[in-house]
């Protein structure tokens, strides 16, 4: 039954396209889940994003999505390792995890398969990536800033690349703790500073990814410092963190915890 109601949610509601798609989808999530006897709901409604998040895709074929470097992104699996073994080893056995910045979701491709009985949700501010995603995926639009998502009925969030483009960090933090349960956590990466990293960020994203350099600059120059990144998190409150580095140091990886119980002594996002 668990298995045959997964399949369902995910092919009914990958995406839907319309004036305020991310209502649509919440709406249309929230009614199927309290169909099939959900625990607890887990998203909401919210109002209709006013401010757009700067732009991920490069306006140059090779950087839009579907693109050479769409493509090229995929086959980079040693990217999305971390994400998958994290949440193998932090989630439990059928753990709730969404994706913030997800584009076409292709962490939550790797997490799937590592994962198989997880419920993955992407969210993200453009609409064009996540026409891309795999079917079995759910997907809907949503600002950073706002998550359309229940208070305290998350396990864990990830989120690669995308806290840099976001205007408040401090209000995506904090949006990130109030969506996660009691001891659920985030595990987020992003760009690291600095001349040499700025460098080989640059050139990775030109020569593999097939970016422009303005791309490329701009998203090295939004990186945030360990400096930042302790300076935001104290403004929160979040004491129970970790910081490290990956990719030659050019990535920082960051690992949130929320205080309180730890995972599995909740009830599944969807019951039997």
């Amino acid at each position: 039954m668990r298995l045959s109601v997964r399949l369902t949610l995910s092919a009914t509601i990958s995406y839907v396209e319309g004036p305020h798609p991310e209502q649509w989808n919440a709406c249309i999530v929230q009614a199927f889940l309290v169909a099939c006897g959900s625990a607890r709901p887990f998203l909401m409604v919210i109002e209709q994003t006013k401010k757009p998040a700067a732009a991920f895709w490069s306006t140059h074929e090779a950087g839009v999505p579907g693109g050479p470097g769409e493509r090229m992104l995929r086959q980079l699996r040693l990217l999305y390792a971390p994400f998958a073994e994290f949440v193998a080893r932090e989630g439990g056995r059928q753990p709730l995890v969404v994706d913030v910045g997800t584009g076409s979701g292709i962490v939550l491709e790797r997490i799937r398969e590592r994962v198989p009985a997880a419920t993955l949700i992407g969210l993200d501010i453009r609409s064009e990536p996540m026409r891309l995603g795999a079917p079995a995926l759910t997907f809907i639009r949503a600002d950073a800033a706002h998550l359309p998502v229940a208070t305290d009925s998350v396990d864990i969030v990830v989120s690669r690349s995308a806290l840099g483009y976001c205007d408040d960090h401090e209000h995506v933090i904090t949006e990130i703790l109030r969506i996660l349960k009691p001891g659920g956590c985030a595990y987020i990466t992003d760009a690291n500073p600095g001349r040499i990293r700025r460098l080989l960020i640059i050139t990775f994203g030109m020569l593999l990814l097939r970016r422009g350099y303005a791309d490329m600059s701009g998203f090295a120059d939004r990186a945030l410092s360990r400096e930042r990144l302790a300076a935001l998190l104290s403004r929160v409150g979040v004491t129970d963190y970790e910081y490290g580095r990956l990719f030659l140091g050019t990535y920082f990886r960051l690992i949130i915890r929320k205080a309180g119980s730890q995972l599995g002594q909740t009830p599944p996002a969807i019951s039997n």
